[in-house]
């Protein structure tokens, strides 16, 4: 299903945010412009909204949304919601929403974690009664996986082991850091200079690429997800590539 592909594009914009110990900014906003073979598709705008207290732990509340726009749109409606309450002590989601929109595809969630015990309660649609599963020590989901990464000390070479939720299942997640290429983006004032990148790849899951500036906080400025195979002439790709980056306050 589509949502998949969105879903993975998701993971790896926000992965690499920032890989060392940082103080978390409400307000902090990244926008991308999505592409399909070199076309605009659609954005992607996720920003840490506020903090809040939740069960009496304080926790940063974290939304994304994705979004196709432009004549995509008329032929194929996506609007994929993410919400994430993470503590603000451990970086651990506590708590996840999703609202999500494509095509003619409804899914609703809410799901509530606990950490300390091990196991979560997910609420699908309009259902009361909720199914449990159990989780793994540290489990993160993609939204809160952006804020738990830019506060570890992850090496390049280095293969951090984590538990990823998604749609009622942990999976293994294990990406590889490498050395990435020179790279150059419109949206840094000096439009002259290349910078040096990380590359940060998953080969379990896809060969997909992403791009992040260790000299701007080690935010991701592009993401390349093949999703599809075109027998011997390659592949397609969708794309990530951050557009605006800002520091803003919202309701």
């Amino acid at each position: 299903m589509l949502q998949k592909k969105y879903y993975f594009l998701l993971i790896f914009i926000i992965i690499a945010s920032k890989l060392f110990p940082i103080d978390l900014i409400v307000g902090e906003t990244l926008v991308y412009e999505i592409r399909v073979l070199g076309v605009k598709a659609g954005k992607q705008i996720t920003y840490v909204k506020s903090l809040e207290k939740l069960s009496n732990t304080m926790t940063y509340h974290v939304y994304s949304k994705t979004s196709s726009t432009g004549w995509v749109r008329s032929i194929y409606v996506l609007d994929d919601i993410y919400d994430a309450w993470i503590d603000t002590n451990t970086l651990l989601p506590l708590k996840l929403k999703r609202d999500l929109t494509e095509g003619k595809w409804k899914y609703k969630s809410t799901i509530f974690l606990d950490q300390t015990n091990k196991f979560a309660k997910i609420y699908i649609n309009t259902a009361k009664k909720p199914r449990i599963i159990k989780i793994k020590k540290n489990t993160i989901d993609i939204l809160s996986m952006i804020y738990y990464f830019r506060n570890i000390d992850l090496k390049v070479n280095k293969k951090p082991k984590l538990f990823l939720y998604h749609y009622k299942k942990i999976k293994k997640f294990n990406p590889i850091i490498k050395k990435g290429p020179k790279y150059r983006n419109k949206w840094i004032k000096n439009k002259v200079k290349y910078y040096k990148s990380f590359e940060i790849k998953d080969k379990f899951i896809t060969k997909v690429k992403i791009y992040i500036l260790p000299e701007f906080n080690f935010i991701p400025v592009q993401v390349v997800i093949p999703v599809l195979k075109v027998g011997s002439w390659g592949t397609i790709d969708v794309s990530g590539t951050l557009k605006k980056y800002f520091i803003k306050k919202y309701k």
